[in-house]
């Protein structure tokens, strides 16, 4: 009953990302046999001005289970950012960024050194005019290196890719077969301080033009045993984002995670 409550909490908590391109080695618990590991992270915004009130409210949280040779990792996500105006006429109540989604993936050692990814991924990201992106893939992951203080992996998984945008009151679909490779670097500086880094770069297949890269650092500092301190850097590159979204964009945040 206890491992099912955990289930449900982790999957009602929603991940903070301002990002097209997900970094889902975020996922990458190292999870003891036959148990339940996670973490939920939580950060809160507020400021006023003479231009009115903003609010940011960012959550997220993860789960993942091995048995064997096999693990299951989830991660759901949820962010969002408001401001209100004040005028003469009261307040002016607007969102201008609503993010969130669901990815699921499923990890099998095939040898020592090679591992066996499938995945599935729902997303919605307002402020990118995505109204919904559905993803389902498969690949293989391997082990550069692995010592106490750095882990180095390498991965190549084929996506299929379902878009729906509204880019200037208009809908496009897109059904797009990509590849998803990806270069992940961990290192241990001390024991309280880690340092992750990942670059993805996803072209279409039939349309190498199209393409996204994202670039992301994650500094933790573990405060104590099961409360961390994070700060996380992600850039982005999409070379066919729809007509009002700029190509490049980044992201800077810091928040905290507690980890059971």
């Amino acid at each position: 009953m206890k491992k099912l409550l955990l289930f449900v909490i982790a999957s009602l908590i929603y991940f903070i990302s301002n990002a097209q391109v997900l970094n889902t080695e975020r996922l990458r618990i190292e999870a003891q046999e036959n148990t339940w590991e996670g973490n939920l992270d939580a950060s809160f915004g507020l400021s006023q001005s003479k231009t009115g009130q903003s609010l940011s409210l960012n959550l997220d949280g993860q789960l993942s289970y091995t048995r064997q040779r096999s693990k299951w990792m989830f991660l759901t996500g949820y962010n969002r950012k408001t401001f209100s105006k004040t005028n003469v006429l009261g307040k002016d109540f607007s969102i201008f960024n609503h993010f969130q989604y669901t990815h699921l993936r499923y990890n099998y050692d095939w040898t020592k050194r090679w591992t066996i990814e499938a995945f599935l991924q729902e997303q919605f990201d307002q402020v990118h005019e995505i109204d919904i992106r559905g993803l389902g893939g498969t690949g293989l992951r391997l082990e550069l290196l692995n010592t106490d203080s750095t882990n180095l992996y390498l991965g190549a998984l084929y996506m299929y890719e379902y878009e729906k945008n509204s880019p200037a009151d208009t809908i496009v679909y897109n059904n797009d077969h990509r590849m998803s490779t990806y270069i992940s670097a961990g290192f241990k500086v001390k024991d309280h301080l880690t340092v992750n880094s990942i670059i993805y770069y996803q072209p279409n297949l039939l349309a190498f033009n199209d393409f996204r890269i994202l670039l992301e650092t994650k500094i933790s500092v573990r405060l104590t045993q099961k409360l961390l301190l994070n700060t996380s850097f992600n850039l982005i590159y999409d070379s066919e984002p729809p007509s009002t979204v700029p190509t490049i964009r980044y992201n800077l945040s810091n928040g905290f995670s507690f980890v059971f």
